[in-house]
């Protein structure tokens, strides 16, 4: 894993747990977190730079996007041996980093990570209020 290290996710949930769900396997850790990582980006990498966001490591990572990326690596492993009975936990902490993301993509949170820059053109007039005049010289 890049981003996250397998002691931070250890932090939620048993050393033992967790190597029983990935079967000792840690590149499925890895494959899980860029599955996370690109989740994050669908919601919100239109208005935000998750290539910045993902690059940064120890201390200067954002620490609810961190844990929200524990998370959902969590809930996928849960998801992939027992999708039925994923636990009630899991589920509501999934939905519960869903919605906050759906919140900062619609704007209503901002969260201080790197926003995408907008480069200015003429299409980007519309933007800030710019319209051309109209015609209109109503001749009868």
């Amino acid at each position: 894993m890049k981003f996250i290290l397998k002691s931070e996710i250890e932090v939620l949930i048993k050393s033992n747990l967790l190597n029983d769900l990935t079967q000792d396997n840690n590149l499925l850790l890895d494959e899980l977190e860029e599955l996370a990582k690109s989740e994050i980006d669908a919601l919100i990498g239109h208005k935000y730079n998750t290539t910045e966001l993902f690059s940064k490591t120890g201390t200067d990572r954002n620490p609810f996007i961190k844990n929200i990326v524990i998370n959902i690596i969590l809930y996928y492993l849960h998801n992939r041996l027992t999708p039925t009975s994923i636990p009630i936990i899991r589920e509501q902490l999934y939905k519960d980093a869903i919605g906050y993301l759906m919140q900062v993509a619609s704007g209503k949170i901002t969260p201080p990570i790197p926003q995408n820059e907008i480069p200015f053109s003429r299409s980007s007039e519309s933007l800030f209020g710019y319209s051309p005049k109209l015609n209109n010289d109503l001749t009868y």
